[in-house]
């Protein structure tokens, strides 16, 4: 009665309603979170019941002996994400949140990857159709987060620095940038693994600033005004507050 597909969505059906009892004893019943694990299990009763409705959509026809093609990275991502789920029960809500996004991406990956593998005998066209299914989705959110860290890291680093400082650095990497686009535009019959290194390089250098960055803290003047709240100054006497906003009369 229950073949693999059936398996696999019924026990992906009780891991989420592990997970959702676990989040409304243990965290919060109203959070975002709970609602998330609400949806999710929601969703995979209707697919579990679905397959067991179609019989997993199996033609007995059709050959059994179609073997897996290559091993796959998304079994060690979802341990990842399992223990940062489990870790977020104790220390923090944002571990729990964040390991669970990273179990659900890899289950998705990890259930499209098998189905794909299983999908014909040619290994070609299994890749072709995971491509195809996954690329859509994962090209957007993955172009959204590097892009995000990027900007994130960049920010640390200029927040860190002197101002004289970071309008040097900021000169200094737009033309760089401007630099090695010119070069892609000119040659653009570059080696794909070349164009891709020098990218990985350049974003590897600007992320590990912003980890120095962060390290470091920000600079004496913005500490200060963190501290202070400058904007809150008014003036008070003969003397000019020396953080009073005086253009703000004006609006």
């Amino acid at each position: 009665m229950f073949k693999v597909g059936s398996k696999l969505f019924l026990g992906t059906t009780g891991f989420a309603a592990v997970n959702l009892v676990a989040y409304l004893i243990f965290v919060e019943r109203l959070a975002i979170g709970g609602v998330a694990l609400s949806m999710l299990f929601a969703a995979l009763i209707g697919v579990s019941a679905a397959v067991l409705m179609i019989n997993d959509g199996d033609d007995e026809t059709q050959p059994r002996d179609t073997a897996l093609t290559r091993a796959s990275m998304w079994p060690l991502i979802a341990a990842v994400g399992l223990v940062l789920l489990v870790l977020g029960l104790v220390v923090s809500q944002l571990y729990f949140i964040f390991g669970g996004i990273v179990l659900v991406a890899a289950l998705a990956e990890w259930m499209v990857q098998a189905w794909s593998e299983t999908a014909s005998d040619d290994p070609a066209h299994n890749e072709f159709a995971r491509r195809r299914l996954l690329h859509p989705i994962e090209f957007p959110v993955i172009a959204t987060l590097g892009l995000g860290v990027v900007i994130f890291s960049f920010s640390r680093i200029m927040l860190a620095i002197s101002k004289n400082a970071g309008t040097v650095a900021f000169i200094v990497l737009a033309a760089v940038v401007l630099a090695v686009g010119s070069m892609f535009a000119i040659r653009p019959a570059l080696k794909p693994a070349l164009v891709s290194g020098i990218c990985v390089i350049g974003a590897v250098g600007i992320v590990a600033g912003g980890i120095a960055g962060t390290g470091a803290g920000l600079r004496p003047q913005l500490a200060e005004a963190a501290a202070e709240d400058h904007f809150s100054h008014r003036e008070c006497g003969p003397e000019k507050a020396k953080y009073f906003d005086k253009k703000a009369m004006k609006t």
